[in-house]
């Protein structure tokens, strides 16, 4: 970039990114992150009482390839209804989100409905969901979306033409200190958006000066 950008830890700070064809874009774009394939299969616990299933499964912006866990955490019981809670695990085994069973479950990585069987489901019975040939393409920030590409992820790092079709280019993504006023924003952008976005960076590691 023209004006000095510091790389707090090159090794980390740097990748290289495809950028979705169709497009040419200057250096200093600030991109977001689309998830545009994956395969994902479910396996049932083998020792799970219930029998119900994992349906409507998807992968959002940030789903990552490796295994997702799904364990029935607590049921709740009255005279006219019984709740079953689960819990979702990604692949580094943290929480990052909780539903019920019947219901549609939503996070930024995966959705999906566990649906109840003809026998229900015992504390500790769970799911795997092995996430492979996950294909990231970043594309420019979007701030009027609602599915994940209104989330700035990176800043590309040198001018790219993809007109041709998906191009594999340079982006600076985390442990680094940007100049502001170098970074090249969507057109119509709003200072509340910008702020928004501005944020999503500085969560990756990407302060601007």
């Amino acid at each position: 970039m023209a004006q000095p950008v510091i790389l707090l830890d090159p090794s980390r700070s740097l990748k290289d990114i495809i950028v979705a064809g169709g497009q040419t874009l200057p250096e200093g774009t600030v991109l977001t992150r689309t998830v545009t394939a994956s395969t994902m299969t479910v396996t049932p616990g083998a020792t799970n009482t219930g029998d119900g299933v994992i349906a409507g499964i998807a992968a959002h912006h940030r789903v990552r390839a490796g295994r997702y866990s799904v364990r029935i955490t607590g049921v709740i019981q009255t005279p006219e209804e019984r709740w079953e809670l689960f819990d979702l695990k990604n692949p580094d085994g943290h929480v990052i989100g909780g539903g019920i069973v019947g219901q549609a479950f939503e996070s930024g990585e995966l959705s999906f409905t566990v649906n109840p069987g003809s026998l229900a489901f015992a504390v500790s019975d769970r799911f795997e969901i092995d996430v492979t040939d996950v294909i990231e393409k970043f594309e420019p920030l979007d701030p009027t979306e609602t599915d994940g590409r209104e989330i700035a992820a990176a800043v590309l790092r040198t001018d790219t033409d993809a007109m041709g079709g998906d191009t594999t280019a340079s982006a600076i993504v985390c442990d680094a200190r940007l100049y502001s006023g170098r970074l090249v924003w969507p057109a119509g952008i709003t200072a509340e958006q910008t702020a928004i976005a501005l944020a999503d960076l500085s969560r990756a590691g990407l302060i601007t000066d």
